[in-house]
């Protein structure tokens, strides 16, 4: 273990990347983007790594609810 590895989070780089992307198109904090995600990944059964994957090649979008 480095430094201080407490703060390890469980999601790969990629997650992260496309939870910021979800957060400005669906202007929402982070954690609402996470779970958008993981709603997604149950609704279509795959993984969040696919979904993230989908939105940062811009197959995926999210958009405000209204």
């Amino acid at each position: 273990m480095g430094a201080d590895e407490s703060w390890a989070s469980p999601y790969s780089p990629d997650v992260h990347k496309a939870a910021g992307m979800i957060a400005a198109q669906a202007n929402c904090p982070i954690e609402n983007a996470i779970s958008k995600m993981w709603d997604r990944a149950d609704a279509d059964d795959a993984s969040i790594d696919d979904i993230a994957a989908a939105v940062l090649n811009r197959s995926i979008r999210f958009t405000e609810a209204i």
